[in-house]
């Protein structure tokens, strides 16, 4: 199965590259230069393995996945680290609901709940 390139998108305009697979929703946090670069890395459970560098979370940014799911109408704001070439944020709307969870209360209004 090939790779879903997607890009991410800084507010300066810089581009990186990531990957994902729809079998089991997996999505590589390593990005890469180019589209062909993020094309050529192993499938997920081939003997590929990333780790996440030390300045990564220190270095993140906000950023736009501009087609996540293939869907131009739904950008996906989340964070990464273009000094380490990292997703640091929220890959999924699981991960964005463990950030900040939603209390929709007794009567279902939708109210956030202050990020501790």
């Amino acid at each position: 199965m090939a790779h879903n390139v997607f890009t991410v998108q800084f507010a300066d305009g810089k581009q990186l590259f990531g990957i994902s697979e729809d079998i089991g929703g997996w999505v590589c946090r390593q990005l890469f230069e180019t589209t062909d670069e993020a094309r050529n890395v192993p499938r997920y459970g081939e003997g590929v393995s990333f780790s996440e560098p030390n300045i990564a979370t220190a270095t993140e940014e906000e950023v736009v996945i501009p087609e996540w799911g293939h869907d131009p109408d739904w950008p996906f704001k989340t964070r990464a680290s273009r000094q380490a070439m990292w997703l640091t944020g929220p890959c999924d709307s699981d991960e964005i609901e463990a950030e900040q969870p939603v209390d929709f209360g007794i009567y279902g209004a939708d109210k956030r709940t202050p990020s501790k």
